[in-house]
């Protein structure tokens, strides 16, 4: 068992303009060490990410929808994409002796009708992250690390020529 950090039967999230980094922020049992840095305190989203620290998620700061704006922030992307959070979902945190957990359970993903459960375990003493699948619908979603200090990468896209495409598309 473990604590319910966001609930669906309570609270659900039908929208993408009402999710992502959830309040309270986690504050961990046991300092974490991430790409040398020690935290002390997690932000959970309800996209499936974890943020070290107090996550900067005001719109005007960070938009989740682009890849490139998760440069800015120390994190883990566990299985990120844009969840919906009917009844059944919930987010659980539950510490462990030299671990947190942390689970997205029954999510829904904007592309499929079936449940998503995943999670992520910080092992306090190693610094190591162990992420978990029990069921994954969304073929969409994205799993990496980013130590927030990254700096992002553009193409500029060109002009293609469409000879061939029909006059009717």
């Amino acid at each position: 068992t473990g604590v319910v950090y966001h609930d669906g039967a309570k609270r659900q999230i039908l929208g993408f303009l009402d999710a992502n980094y959830q309040r309270p922020i986690y504050t961990l049992p046991a300092p974490f060490t991430f790409a040398g840095k020690q935290y002390t305190q997690l932000s959970i989203s309800t996209w499936g990410a974890v943020a070290f620290g107090d996550a900067d998620s005001t719109q005007v700061n960070y938009d989740p929808t682009v890849v490139s704006n998760m440069f800015r922030v120390p994190m883990v992307a566990v299985w990120y994409e844009l969840f919906y959070y009917p009844t059944t979902a919930r987010i659980i945190t539950k510490t462990k002796p030299g671990s947190v957990v942390i689970t997205w359970q029954n999510v829904l993903s904007r592309h499929s009708a079936t449940p998503c459960t995943f999670q992520g375990e910080l092992f306090t003493a190693s610094g190591e992250i162990q992420l978990s699948y029990q069921s994954l619908s969304a073929a969409d979603g994205l799993v990496g690390m980013s130590t927030g200090t990254e700096t992002p990468t553009h193409q500029n896209a060109g002009e293609a020529p469409n000879a061939d495409i029909p006059a009717y598309l």
